[in-house]
């Protein structure tokens, strides 16, 4: 799916917005769901979920099939969160 730049897109959205945004969404998460289960299954339980959306957002754009469960922002906005998850809490083992 290419971009429409004739579309009415806010392409001016700061980061400091969408990273607002993202510090938001996942305090709210870790509230509903804690942290526990990410840091017991560690980077392969991130990576797990993050192919989950990814699979969604695959039968998506090849298949054209709405997803039923959540909006395709929903599927982005988690595979961001993950990855901000995965640098939150073994990012700096990999740096050692």
């Amino acid at each position: 799916m290419k971009l429409n730049v004739t579309k009415e897109m806010n392409l001016k959205r700061s980061y400091l917005d969408s990273i607002k945004e993202m510090e938001d969404f996942l305090r709210e998460k870790e509230r509903s769901y804690g942290t526990h289960n990410l840091v017991e299954m560690g980077e392969l339980g991130i990576y797990i979920r993050m192919m989950d959306k990814i699979g969604r957002l695959k039968r998506y754009y090849q298949e054209d099939e709405e997803p039923s469960l959540e909006s395709v922002q929903d599927a982005w906005r988690d595979i961001a969160g993950y990855a901000l998850q995965w640098l939150r809490f073994f990012g700096e083992e990999k740096n050692e």
